[in-house]
């Protein structure tokens, strides 16, 4: 029965993953010089200078008010869902906030899964979606953490 869900769960989240991507990706400003005529300190200067492409995306504000729209559906399953971005990595972070999951039986379950063909192809195919509006978009990272922030199992798909 819970290798059932964490299928469906799976699937759910690569879906999500593409569908939240493609949306935002028309959305999402251009990372560019001409704004150099707006003062900003030095600080912003160099957090500027710092901050990849995809990081820029990630925090724009129609692809967090997605990415809430997301994580209110997974409230309903007893998840959390976030997404984030290190560097030129796209990170999606699903934590379980129900108590008496058995947590080898999800690791064991949530790694075959994250091994499969299914779940490998669904990211391929978000990692793909994401390059055609950020282009040095290097992986994608799937991380299920337990309600303590302790990881149960990930992986990175490049």
């Amino acid at each position: 029965m819970m290798k059932r869900c964490y299928k469906a769960v799976g699937l759910v989240v690569a879906l999500a993953m593409t569908l939240t991507v493609s949306s935002c990706s028309a959305a999402a400003p251009a990372n560019n010089a001409s704004n150099s005529d707006m003062p900003v300190s030095s600080v912003e200067s160099a957090e500027v200078l710092t901050e990849t492409a995809l990081e820029a995306q990630v925090k724009e504000d129609t692809f967090q008010e997605q990415v809430k729209t997301l994580s209110e559906s997974y409230e309903a399953q007893g998840m959390k869902l976030d997404i984030t971005a290190e560097g030129n990595t796209l990170v999606y972070t699903c934590t379980y906030t129900v108590d008496g999951v058995d947590i080898e039986e999800a690791r064991t379950a949530l790694k075959n899964y994250l091994d499969s063909d299914t779940m490998t192809k669904s990211i391929e195919e978000v990692l793909e979606s994401i390059r055609k509006s950020v282009p040095e978009t290097e992986s994608v990272k799937v991380v299920y953490v337990d309600n303590d922030g302790q990881e149960i199992a990930s992986k990175e798909y490049k």
